[in-house]
């Protein structure tokens, strides 16, 4: 598997978790940062860091924006 198919999944999966968990936040942005920090966690245990992938921090960050605002669901509180 790719790296951005990797992150796109895991983002996926993740977003996932919060709509099942019923988390909720103020504004999109918590949403996006706690996704980033999860992968960001993962990636050091599976690969050694960001770094280490074939995809910028950027690209990460508009991945994970695209999955949640693509599929909208209200977190927001």
């Amino acid at each position: 598997m790719d790296d951005q198919l990797y992150i796109q999944k895991e983002a996926e999966m993740l977003y996932q978790y919060m709509i099942d968990d019923g988390e909720t936040f103020k504004k999109p942005k918590q949403i996006y940062h706690q996704i980033f920090k999860s992968i960001q966690s993962s990636v050091a245990c599976e690969c050694g860091g960001l770094a280490h992938l074939e995809i910028s921090e950027q690209e990460v960050k508009e991945i994970i924006q695209k999955i949640v605002d693509e599929h909208p669901v209200s977190l927001i509180k």
